[in-house]
């Protein structure tokens, strides 16, 4: 199968967003640690978000916006972040 947007956002994860960002796995491990001293100190509950939980979370934070608004950005993010809680998968298991 050869889709465009698949090209575009494997392109964006190992080119522009690595150079800009680092590894993925870095930057969703630091997001997740606030996420959850937030969630355990703001709102007194007891859990940990790991680095899937953020892309999931992301996901939706996307599909939130496709809500209110179309465009082909967020549809590259939602696939970037799927693809990237998959092959954390693997570790968080």
């Amino acid at each position: 199968m050869d889709i465009p947007i698949l090209k575009e956002v494997k392109n964006l994860l190992n080119g522009d967003r690595r150079r800009e960002y680092g590894p993925p796995d870095k930057g969703l491990e630091t997001i997740a640690r606030l996420w959850t001293a937030y969630m355990q100190t703001s709102l007194n509950v007891d859990l940990k978000i790991t680095s899937s939980d953020v892309c999931m979370m992301m996901v939706l934070l996307k599909v939130a916006r496709q809500a209110n608004s179309k465009d082909r950005d967020s549809y590259r993010d939602i696939i970037g972040y799927t693809a990237i809680a998959s092959d954390l998968l693997s570790d968080e298991i």
